[in-house]
């Protein structure tokens, strides 16, 4: 089966406003952020793909981000 389900990438995510949103409207989400704490939260809040890093270190061809 064909996975459709649309992927969304938020950066500087913070403690996950605009992740929420995204995840209501259908999207899988990957968010990211430099601090530990807003990542914690993130995957606290069901968030397990939540990314700790710089943004500029991003390796953008990892398979993660194809689709």
């Amino acid at each position: 089966m064909i996975n459709t389900q649309r992927t969304a990438v938020t950066l500087f995510s913070g403690v996950g406003g605009s992740s929420l949103a995204l995840r209501s409207l259908g999207y899988h989400v990957i968010p990211h952020d430099f601090a530990p704490d807003a990542v914690a939260s993130l995957r606290a809040n069901g968030f397990s793909a939540a990314i700790e890093c710089d943004v500029r270190d991003i390796d953008w061809s990892h398979p993660r981000y194809e689709g």
